[in-house]
């Protein structure tokens, strides 16, 4: 009796399955409104830069964010990009103008980047504004939720090293 039961449970299983309905693909990936909600989360990061609002800029990275700033350690989570950022933004002097970036968002819709110009303008040793121009990479990844968070920071300069014809000698 156990067999004939194991047979008929079988038989009962493979004709549901084999009238279930196909899966359904995944809907098709609106590359432009993606591309769009990047923009305007970039322009968001942008335009807290400018006022130098830390929360909105933190807000916008994610729990698990890398920083790469020139010429020091790696920031690292929530806590390390906030620590990064108030340090950063304390300076004296500190001011940064971004250009308007380039948004690209992959085929999947789920990651995407920013790549823009930027200027930042710190108080030098004699008092006077010193600007660098530099060029910001941010690698961009869609949450749960929706929106579009910083998950890679880089940044560096498009200028060249200085080469030692244009050191300045230390012979004396």
């Amino acid at each position: 009796m156990t067999k004939l039961a194991l047979l008929l449970t079988a038989a009962v299983l493979l004709t549901v399955i084999a009238c279930a309905p196909p899966p359904q693909p995944p809907p098709e990936t609106d590359i432009e409104a993606e591309r769009a909600a990047l923009s305007e989360a970039a322009n968001r990061y942008h335009e807290a830069g400018h006022s130098l609002d830390v929360d909105t800029i933190a807000s916008l990275y994610a729990s698990d964010a890398l920083v790469l700033p020139p010429n020091s350690e790696a920031k690292k989570g929530t806590a390390g990009v906030r620590e990064f950022l108030t340090a950063f933004t304390s300076t004296p002097g500190f001011q940064v103008r971004f250009e308007e970036p380039i948004v690209v968002v992959s085929k999947g819709g789920d990651l995407g980047y920013t790549l823009a110009d930027i200027e930042f303008t710190v108080d030098g040793p004699d008092g006077q504004p010193v600007t660098s121009r530099e060029r910001d990479f941010h690698l961009w990844k869609k949450q749960a939720d929706g929106s579009w968070k910083v998950i890679l920071d880089i940044w560096n300069s498009p200028d060249p090293l200085p080469t030692a014809a244009s050191e300045p000698s230390t012979d004396r």
